[in-house]
């Protein structure tokens, strides 16, 4: 459920499908315990010619509450703001 939610961030926020890029794998996931489980996921997304792009994705979950996860931060690697 979690990488639902990373991937449906990623396609509603950045629209990789516009310029031909779709969901391939995900890269790696990671987890920081806190007061609730913050969830670092890396996505690779790619088109017909082979060309990556790369998004990271924090969800932030209280899987003991009856809460929704919340989307903390998510970024396109190529477009990160200083």
């Amino acid at each position: 459920m979690i990488i639902e939610e990373a991937i449906k961030e990623i396609n509603t926020k950045f629209n990789p499908q516009q310029d031909g890029y779709q969901f391939d794998s995900v890269i790696s996931v990671q987890e920081q315990i806190v007061s609730g489980i913050n969830y670092k996921i890396y996505l690779n997304y790619s088109n017909p010619e082979f060309e990556q792009q790369i998004y990271e994705v924090i969800i932030y979950s209280i899987p003991w509450q009856n809460r929704s996860n919340q989307i903390v931060k998510s970024i396109r690697f190529d477009q990160m703001e200083n």
